[in-house]
């Protein structure tokens, strides 16, 4: 009887030990992954925050019954945008841009972008949004 508590007591506390073992290593590994999503989303809040662009001119160019739209804008903030990631809507409908001057809009510089085949004329309102939501608004005159 005595040998048997012992053996007992011996297989309980290795399981034990062997078990918390499992337990902290699953722990480990997801406070590493809460920490990773902290990183991730400090990041993206930081880009946004120092993401800031300028429309600094816009063409217009008329044809028969549509016009084309050169847009120049300018990276005033301290981050490096994608330009493939930019939104421009023109009066509230999202627009497809079909040429961009470059694929990374780096703080400073410009950035030309064309979208072609627009319709109608009269006063337009244009926005340009970046991949963080940071925009601003422009106003042109289609003839």
């Amino acid at each position: 009887m005595g040998f048997s508590i012992s053996a007992a007591f011996s297989i309980i506390t290795v399981a034990s030990l062997l078990s918390l073992g499992y337990i902290s290593d699953s722990a480990d590994f997801a406070i590493s992954l809460v920490e990773e999503g902290f990183n991730t989303n400090f990041e993206e809040k930081y880009d946004a925050y120092n993401a800031e662009i300028k429309i600094v001119g816009i063409s217009v160019t008329s044809n028969a019954s549509s016009y084309d739209l050169e847009v120049k804008i300018e990276n005033k903030g301290s981050v490096t945008l994608e330009t493939a990631a930019f939104n421009v809507l023109i009066d509230g409908s999202l627009q497809s841009v079909d040429y961009y001057d470059r694929t990374y809009l780096t703080p400073d510089q410009n950035l030309t972008l064309r979208i072609y085949n627009l319709p109608g004329n009269g006063t337009k309102r244009l926005k340009a949004v970046t991949e963080y939501g940071n925009s601003d608004y422009a106003t042109y005159e289609v003839t």
